[in-house]
C-alpha cells in the first residue's frame, strides 16, 4: 500500500472526497478496468490489516500506479495504519467486504 492526496478532488468514481478525514481507497487500475464513473467497484469497501491493526475504507478512486492488487489508501486511512513515514509497505492484507 502506498497513501495520496485525496482532499477536495475527483475520484475515478466521480465522488469528492476529503481523505484528511475520510477513510477512502484507489483500486489498482488493472483490477478496476477502464471504466471509471459507475464502476461496479465504486462504493464498495475492504478490509485492510498491518500488525494487528484493521481499519475499513471505501472505494473512491483508481489508482493508475498501482500494480497486481496494490492499492493507494488516504492520509486517514493510511494513518490508522502506519506512520507516513513509512512510505510504501508491502505486507499487508486487504480484502472485500461487501
Amino acid at each position: 500500500i502506498t497513501y495520496y492526496d485525496t482532499a477536495g478532488a475527483f475520484g475515478a468514481c466521480g465522488w469528492i472526497n476529503d481523505g484528511t478525514t475520510q477513510n477512502v481507497f484507489a483500486l489498482a487500475h488493472g483490477m478496476m478496468g477502464i471504466q471509471s464513473n459507475g464502476n461496479p467497484f465504486c462504493g464498495r469497501h475492504a478490509e485492510v490489516s498491518l500488525d494487528g491493526k484493521t481499519v475499513v475504507g471505501k472505494l473512491v478512486d483508481k489508482c493508475g500506479g498501482c500494480e497486481g492488487q496494490d492499492i493507494d489508501l488516504s492520509h486517514a486511512m493510511f494513518q490508522a495504519l502506519a506512520d507516513e513515514d513509512k512510505g510504501r509497505i508491502s505486507n499487508v492484507k486487504w480484502h472485500f467486504i461487501d
